[in-house]
């Protein structure tokens, strides 16, 4: 081949390589525009077996119907149905996806080295209810969007089994995890106290959720640690442990949250006197009057605030304190307004 014919033969070539990449991508936008219709169809016989799953139980015909669809389709049109559902309808279509083989699927891809494989897997397994042996090693795995799958996975079971697990989590560095795990724990409910009381007794990152999850439980069994956690040295520690003493209630509770009114960190003490305010106890009025002097506004707030859900007694101690002109006065005037506009009084 001459110096003259080379030029013009790599032209050809370039030419004959877009022509076929144009044929190639005409080709496959052609076959998506008439496979779309097909799959949706497929989707749609699935989604409404699926649907029908959920107020009985399918015959073998149905299930066979089920299996024949591509396993895509399948996994697509459960998950659509899925995704809505709770208690005994979700039962029975947890059973279903079992027996169509969604189950062993999502397994097989819950150990794929792609994250957003397993991703999907924990999702599904999430929706169909299913207790694996693979649980455990998902809430480890080395992405978070997938840990925060499994925790909601986990939180699904409402087992103890993995309390432990999950408490673990509660001191994961990305903060989507944590709420994930914090909220399976609330889902997992009495079960979920032992881990809880060991990840509040701890010196770790972990003892904040744990306390904040404790405070939504109401469990007896967490007023030991967070007693000890309102002596901590971190004001943030100290605030959740107070709000868990307030869902507890009872006098040695009232009385380490009034003892929190002289805390130095002002985030402390508006967390004690909102708690006071929510407990309702009326008798602390006076000690709450304190607060409306304090020197940050948000206290003052607070106080004036749980003054208010006292009643009777709060707002006589609010008329005493509205008489001048200082802090505390303007902020029982502000309090004293906002009564009265919810009262209709001008």
């Amino acid at each position: 081949m001459n110096e003259l014919a080379l030029p013009a033969f790599v032209a050809a070539l370039e030419l004959a390589v877009f022509i076929l990449l144009v044929l190639l991508y005409l080709g496959h936008a052609a076959r998506k525009r008439w496979m779309e219709p097909l799959v949706e169809r497929r989707r749609e016989a699935g989604r409404s077996l699926f649907a029908k799953a959920t107020r009985e139980w399918l015959e073998g015909a149905d299930i066979a119907q089920l299996r024949a669809l591509p396993l895509s389709d399948r996994v697509a049109a459960f998950v659509s149905v899925a995704s809505s559902l709770d208690g005994a309808e979700r039962d029975r279509l947890a059973d279903t996806a079992d027996d169509v083989g969604l189950v062993a699927w999502a397994e097989r891809e819950a150990r794929d080295r792609h994250w957003h494989r397993r991703l999907y897997a924990a999702r599904v397994l999430t929706l169909t209810l299913a207790e694996s042996e693979l649980l455990p090693s998902l809430l480890r795995d080395r992405d978070p969007f997938v840990r925060a799958q499994a925790a909601e996975w986990a939180g699904a079971q409402r087992s103890g089994k993995s309390a432990h697990a999950l408490a673990r989590l509660l001191r994961d560095p990305v903060p989507a995890v944590v709420f994930a795990a914090s909220d399976a724990l609330r889902r997992i409910g009495s079960a979920a106290i032992p881990a809880l009381v060991e990840a509040a007794s701890g010196d770790g990152g972990d003892a904040i959720p744990a306390l904040e999850v404790a405070g939504v439980l109401a469990d007896a069994r967490t007023f030991g640690p967070a007693r000890r956690r309102a002596e901590d040295a971190r004001p943030r520690v100290r605030a959740a442990a107070l709000a868990a003493l307030a869902a507890l209630g009872g006098p040695e509770s009232e009385e380490r949250l009034v003892a929190a009114f002289a805390d130095t960190d002002a985030g402390v003490r508006r967390v004690a006197a909102t708690a006071i305010g929510r407990l309702e106890v009326w008798r602390r009025a006076p000690s709450l009057a304190e607060l409306l002097d304090d020197a940050d506004w948000d206290v003052r707030m607070a106080a004036a605030g749980a003054l208010r859900n006292l009643g009777a007694p709060g707002l006589i101690v609010l008329r005493d304190r509205a008489r001048g002109s200082t802090l505390a006065a303007d902020m029982a005037h502000h309090a004293l307004d906002l009564v009265a506009l919810e009262h209709g009084s001008p």
